[in-house]
């Protein structure tokens, strides 16, 4: 039963945890993740995220790597369209 009450505990702060900031890009060649990396912080800051007014990037690779061009799209349209569902403003009570 401790067993049980201690995994529970630890996956109750690993979801805190994982909903708090930008989310992990998914599993992925390192060209994939850095385009969606980059993708998320462009779509948070086409959305209007507070704190990402300057965020709007896409590297060289976007013409020339078919993973990061891959990544940013999939990267971009998820943050874009998560920040336009619920918006999170930086003092706000809810976690981004």
């Amino acid at each position: 039963m401790r067993h049980i009450a201690a995994t529970a505990s630890l996956l109750f702060v690993a979801g805190l945890l994982g909903a708090c900031g930008k989310p992990w890009p998914p599993p992925g060649t390192p060209l994939y993740q850095n385009g969606w990396a980059a993708g998320c912080d462009s779509g948070y800051t086409e959305a209007g995220r507070d704190g990402y007014s300057r965020n709007y990037r896409k590297g060289a690779e976007y013409g020339t790597e078919s993973d990061y061009k891959q990544g940013w799209d999939e990267g971009y349209t998820y943050c874009y369209e998560r920040e336009r569902r619920t918006p999170w403003m930086m003092g706000g009570d809810r976690p981004g």
